[in-house]
């Protein structure tokens, strides 16, 4: 079944559809008889609902118990990567059930972007995390946070913080060290980290964390983190 996110708390046998799941059952999917969607409200609450053509409301049917999205709840922190490349690495963190997405810059950062410039591509960053989530049919919605410096991350709060760096000998822990924790994770630019930031990450209880031999793009490392997560803690 098609499944929409609401910003609201469903709490009634009725729901008025916004004008964006309107037109998608409408004109997009051209609905043609009546038929069952999925609504997912601001309080993570999964509900069946039948929906008739060029019908405003709906009608609650059922509520549907559906487990976490995953194992352990997972932050994805990114150094900001050119727009396909951002936008690719957001559509795949929330199917892999990633929490929140924080972009950051960094002393290699590519992309020179300032922090209003940033909010003004927000609003379309958050559509492509809501359109990920329903298409994975999550119960909760990835929040993509605005964007921060890169000492700034110690202001999020996680149990276990990762900071994914390939030049590692022999300090590096596993991702199975985050289970059943809260977890943050932390991918470089296209440059990587520099080593007095590396350096600070250590001294603020960052651990080191190394995904193989291999030099990986950051938008793969990024994927490649949560997946392993995932695999891990399922």
């Amino acid at each position: 079944m098609q499944r929409y996110f609401v910003d609201y708390e469903i709490q009634s046998n009725v729901i008025e559809l916004d004008e964006t799941m309107f037109h998608h059952l409408n004109r997009v999917l051209r609905l043609q008889q009546a038929s069952k969607i999925v609504v997912v409200d601001n309080t993570s609450r999964v509900y069946e609902v039948s929906v008739k053509p060029l019908d405003k409301k709906g009608e609650v049917t059922e509520e549907i118990f559906q487990k976490d999205d995953s194992s352990v709840p997972m932050k994805l922190a990114v150094a900001l990567l050119k727009k396909d490349k951002f936008e690719w690495v957001i559509q795949k963190a929330c199917e892999l059930g990633a929490k929140e997405i924080i972009p950051f810059t960094s002393e290699r950062t590519i992309v020179d972007l300032s922090v209003s410039d940033f909010e003004k591509k927000r609003a379309r960053y958050q559509l492509i995390a809501k359109e990920a989530c329903e298409q994975s049919h999550r119960k909760t919605l990835c929040h993509i946070r605005s964007l921060v410096s890169f000492k700034n991350l110690i202001k999020v709060e996680a149990s276990f913080k990762g900071l994914c760096y390939e030049n590692i000998l022999g300090e590096s822990v596993s991702l199975k060290a985050c289970k059943d924790q809260s977890t943050l994770i932390v991918i470089g630019p296209e440059g990587g980290f520099s080593a007095a930031e590396v350096n600070w990450a250590k001294e603020h209880d960052f651990k080191l964390v190394s995904l193989g031999h291999k030099i990986l793009r950051a938008e793969t490392a990024a994927i490649a983190s949560l997946a392993m997560i995932e695999a891990y803690h399922d």
